[in-house]
C-alpha cells in the first residue's frame, strides 16, 4: 500500500509543472491619450506554441488602424530560454471620455485564458504626429538590416535609428513598444554608449543615433517580419519668434514617431 501511495505521489509531482498557468496580459504605453493620438495595445503570453485560438476585444469607442500584428520572441538570458507571443493593435479614439477595452481571450491546450479589462481616458486633441507637420517631418524612426536576404542557417543584424534635423533637439524619449520579430530568434546587442553621427537623408542633413540592435536568426524559410517600432519623443525646436532681447524662443512638444515594417526573405 505504501508503495502504491509513493508511485501516486511521484506522478502528481511530475505532472504538476505541465499544468502550470499561462501568463496572459495586456499592456498599453499610457492610459490617458488625446483625441488625435494613436495607442498601441499589446496582448502577450509566455508561450510560443500550441496557441489554437485568439479572440481580441471589440475595441468599442475606438477605431483599429493597425493590426492584428503577431510576433513571437525567443530570448536566451544566462542560458535560460524564454518564449513569448504578442498580438498587437494600433487604435485611435472616436470620442472624448473614459472607455473600457474588454478582455482578450486565448485557448492553449484546451484551456481558456482572459486578460483583465483596461480603462483608457481620452482627452482633447494634442496635435500629435497623426498628421505629419513641422517640426515632426524633421524627425524619423528608421529600421535597417545588414542583409537584404539570408539563408535559413544564416543571421543578420537589425538596427533601429532616430534621425533628427540639426534645428531640433531631443530632451527625452521612451519606447511605446519594444521591437518585435517573427520567424526568428533574437539576441540583444548591448549598446554601452549612444553616439551621434552626421548623415544625409532625403537630400537633407540629419544627426543619427542607433539606439537599439539585435541579432536575428531565422527559424524557417519564408520571411522575417520586423514590426514597426513606436517611440515617444520630447523635442525642443525654434518657435520662429524672439524675446524682448532678440534671442530666439524655443518651444517643447512631445510627439510620436513610427518606423516602417521590414520584411527579409529567408531562402
Amino acid at each position: 500500500m505504501k508503495f502504491i501511495y509513493f508511485i501516486l505521489l511521484t506522478a502528481i509531482l511530475i505532472a504538476a509543472p505541465v499544468d502550470a498557468q499561462v501568463k496572459f496580459t495586456v499592456k498599453v504605453a499610457k492610459k490617458v491619450i488625446g483625441l488625435d493620438q494613436h495607442l498601441r495595445v499589446e496582448f502577450s503570453m509566455d508561450q510560443e506554441d500550441d496557441v489554437s485560438s485568439f479572440t481580441p476585444p471589440e475595441f468599442k469607442n475606438f477605431k483599429v488602424v493597425g493590426g492584428p500584428m503577431r510576433a513571437m520572441n525567443t530570448t536566451i538570458v544566462n542560458g535560460v530560454q524564454n518564449s513569448e507571443t504578442i498580438y498587437s493593435y494600433i487604435i485611435t479614439p472616436k470620442a472624448l471620455g473614459t472607455f473600457s477595452i474588454g478582455a482578450a481571450q486565448i485557448t492553449i491546450a484546451e484551456k481558456t485564458y482572459k486578460t483583465a479589462p483596461i480603462t483608457i481616458t481620452v482627452s482633447n486633441a494634442v496635435n500629435s504626429t497623426s498628421v505629419a507637420t513641422a517640426p515632426h517631418e524633421n524627425i524619423y524612426m528608421l529600421t535597417s538590416v545588414s542583409k537584404e536576404k539570408i539563408g535559413v542557417k544564416d543571421s543578420l543584424i537589425v538596427s533601429h535609428k532616430v534621425y533628427v534635423s540639426p534645428d531640433v533637439g531631443i530632451l527625452n524619449w521612451k519606447l511605446i513598444a519594444k521591437p518585435t520579430y517573427t520567424n526568428c530568434t533574437s539576441d540583444v546587442i548591448e549598446i554601452e554608449k549612444l553616439t551621434v553621427e552626421n548623415v544625409t537623408y532625403n537630400a537633407k542633413e540629419f544627426r543619427a543615433t542607433t539606439w537599439g540592435q539585435d541579432v536575428l536568426k531565422p527559424k524557417n524559410k519564408g520571411f522575417i517580419h520586423i514590426a514597426p517600432v513606436h517611440m515617444e519623443i520630447e523635442i525642443k525646436y525654434l518657435s520662429g519668434t524672439n524675446d524682448i532681447f532678440g534671442k530666439p524662443i524655443y518651444e517643447t512638444k512631445t510627439i510620436q514617431v513610427t518606423s516602417k515594417e521590414v520584411r527579409v526573405p529567408v531562402l
